[in-house]
């Protein structure tokens, strides 16, 4: 007999065998063995949990370079790498009016070639060395990084230090970069949550600060030219605004010379600095729903929010503790509701979001397009709940607090993580000590001075609505809620007209 067919006759009577048996077992249920309850004094007691983690953050050490760029050196890691980071104080909500992503444009173009140096001639050679660069701007901050093994530490900082003090702007790259970046603002409206946060921004912002995308429009991109870029690499690219930070295991005596001969000597060019762009913040006023129409889409997404104040030492902590049981983690508020309970989203989140010259708070998640009212129904149900009937708790916030500092370590995991903290403080200005400080500072906030941080930057009733959906599908539902009144802006945020009905299918 085959093989196989034995695996089946044996499969088969294994089968019966055992329908058989549980057939016997459901018919005469006295038949089997009684179960009784064991004692409570069976089982061994919950194990208490033993005092928290405590974790320090590594120590910073800080000095000045000879022309005045400041230095922040933080001796970490257990491998022969180093990570460097250059920040330059000012970024994408200076760009001038009319010329919005000028910042981010100028920090592409900075490995495109130097005076020396071809594009290709910085990339083999920092393939050779082992080393990796990136450029890039944010709100308040534009950034120049480095990575690479300690042993190639001088020539790559040499390389560096050539991308930074002496870009050549050729007019080639500049064409291909141009055209990349124009491509990927294109293609990034294809996601409905990035037309969601752009529109959600330029409604609280207008067209200034952090009222437009980093990279700016398709049209002002166009419309930027090379003198445009040599003007504002002139004027914000300069070491009295700037500070290096550097993540390595080397101490200061090694490293000072190589930083002294690459970036001590950079001077300071004869052009005007960079002045601020004020920040315009519109608050919303009561409510208002905002709707962007996206005909097809089987998702909508939904972000609520408002404007809200910038960076304060001060109020910065406890205001991010007042929004974390709220929507900063997974088993908050929102999240437990519109995904573990209602299944609407695959995740609802909330967060503060703060610049040097303003912020705003928002609440959001893609949900289904068939649930778009019943999740903006959840939405202010838990907003006005918080701030009503149902305060947060002192269990809630006992998690989320334990949450922030437990979850602190794994900030500074590698390199990596350590130039993250450190250079995220030095590019927006923290007060010195604000990385080490971080477990002291949430440790020390209580329930109730959270609760009342958040309360003074969040009101339920004065809130922009956001939805990027289908109108056709699920306007007629958010409608009828009467929450709000509705108006209809295209994916730059600009008024438009109400999307027309379907057309009807013609009768068979």
């Amino acid at each position: 007999m085959p093989r196989t067919l034995h695996i089946l006759l044996a499969a088969a009577a294994s089968v019966a065998l055992s329908s058989c048996c549980f057939s016997s077992v459901q018919k005469h249920p006295a038949e089997t063995s009684g179960t009784t309850e064991a004692p409570a004094d069976a089982w061994p007691a919950m194990p208490v949990p033993g005092p928290a983690p405590s974790f320090t953050p590594p120590a910073a050490e800080r000095f000045t370079l000879s022309n005045g760029l400041p230095v922040t050196l933080v001796r970490a890691g257990q491998v022969p790498l180093f990570q460097v980071r250059l920040n330059v104080y000012t970024g994408t909500g200076d760009d001038p009016v009319g010329k919005s992503g000028l910042a981010g444009f100028v920090a592409d173009m900075l490995n495109e070639g130097t005076a020396t140096r071809s594009a290709t001639e910085l990339s083999d050679q920092l393939q050779t060395l082992a080393s990796d660069v990136g450029f890039g701007a944010d709100t308040d901050f534009s950034y120049a990084a480095l990575e690479g093994l300690e042993d190639t530490l001088e020539p790559s900082l040499a390389l560096f230090a050539d991308m930074i003090r002496n870009p050549s702007f050729p007019d080639e790259d500049l064409a291909r970069v141009r055209t990349d970046r124009t491509n990927r603002l294109l293609t990034r409206r294809d996601q409905i949550s990035n037309v969601a946060f752009d529109v959600f921004f330029r409604r609280l912002y207008g067209d200034t600060y952090a009222g437009r995308h980093d990279a700016g429009t398709p049209e002002e991109l166009a419309a930027l030219t090379r003198e445009d870029l040599l003007g504002w690499y002139a004027s914000a690219w300069r070491p009295s605004n700037a500070g290096l930070v550097l993540v390595t295991r080397l101490e200061r005596d090694a490293v000072l010379p190589v930083l002294e001969e690459h970036f001590g000597t950079w001077m300071e060019r004869d052009a005007p600095t960079v002045q601020p762009l004020a920040a315009t913040p519109q608050p919303q006023q009561g409510r208002a729903i905002y709707w962007v129409d996206r005909p097809g889409s089987s998702q909508s997404f939904v972000i609520l929010g408002n404007t809200a104040p910038g960076f304060d030492p001060e109020r910065q902590t406890a205001r991010t503790l007042g929004n974390h049981p709220f929507g900063g983690q997974f088993t908050s508020r929102i999240n437990m509701n519109l995904r573990e309970d209602k299944g609407y989203t695959y995740g609802a989140r909330s967060r503060l979001m703060v610049w040097q010259r303003g912020g705003v708070f928002g609440t959001w998640a893609s949900v289904k397009t068939a649930t778009t009212a019943a999740s903006l129904t959840e939405f202010l149900t838990e907003l006005d709940g918080l701030f009503g009937d149902r305060p947060v708790t002192d269990e809630e916030f006992g998690k989320s607090q334990s949450s922030m500092l437990q979850g602190y370590a794994g900030r500074f995991e590698g390199i990596s993580g350590v130039l993250g903290e450190f250079a995220a403080a030095d590019a927006v200005g923290r007060p010195a000590g604000w990385v080490e400080g971080y477990p002291a500072r949430v440790g020390s906030v209580t329930r109730e001075v959270a609760t009342a941080a958040f309360a003074e930057i969040v009101s339920p009733a004065d809130l922009a609505m956001v939805i990027v959906g289908d109108w056709n599908a699920a306007g007629a539902d958010v409608a009828a809620l009467g929450v709000a009144d509705i108006q209809f802006l295209d994916d730059a945020g600009q008024p438009t007209e109400a999307p027309a009905p379907p057309a009807e299918e013609p009768t068979p």
